[in-house]
């Protein structure tokens, strides 16, 4: 039997087959090349796919720190240093809209504490008990940051009979800004 095979086997016939052979030769060389390639490309693929989720998550992130920024800045413009003649307008807005007479507005030195400078001033007021206490909330409710150091309430000696006793009020306002 392995003579019979031997004899089919013989080079003869695989030279004759030569021009059948040689071409499937190339055909598997090539499929083995074109799947190695096809797998290096799938392989870049994945790359490329990793990197735009991270392009993307910077993409994120560079959108959120562009609303942080911004927000940063109004709150820089809302707390950055402060003009004393317009903390005067708006605390003279305040006695005002609140019908409380300023008697006398003293600013003091201004003095830092970090990050944070202190624009101290001492307002004298008068009015009635819940005027004073509107202006109060007023300065307090500000969008600036003002704030009530010291308080001091006394009667004033122009009260007149039957209206509401008059009230003098010696109040300490620090204006609070970020130092540059």
């Amino acid at each position: 039997m392995q003579e019979n095979l031997l004899k089919n086997l013989d080079i003869s016939v695989i030279m004759d087959k030569q021009r059948l052979i040689i071409p499937f030769i190339g055909l598997f060389i090539a499929f083995i090349f074109s799947t190695n390639l096809y797998k290096a490309q799938q392989l870049k693929i994945e790359s490329v796919k990793k990197q735009i989720v991270e392009e993307e998550k910077i993409d994120q992130l560079l959108k959120l720190l562009k609303i942080q920024d911004r927000k940063f800045s109004e709150y820089k413009n809302m707390f950055g240093a402060k003009d004393f003649s317009l903390i005067m307008q708006k605390i003279s807005e305040f006695a005002a809209s609140s019908d409380t007479k300023i008697i006398s507005f003293n600013p003091l030195t201004k003095f830092n504490t970090g990050i944070l400078t202190n624009l101290p001033l001492r307002v004298k007021v008068e009015g009635s008990y819940h005027k004073i206490g509107n202006f109060l909330s007023r300065i307090e409710s500000s969008a600036d940051i003002l704030k009530i150091v010291s308080f001091r309430l006394s009667k004033t000696s122009s009260s007149s009979a039957g209206s509401d006793e008059a009230l003098s009020a010696d109040i300490q306002i620090n204006a609070v800004y970020i130092s540059e």
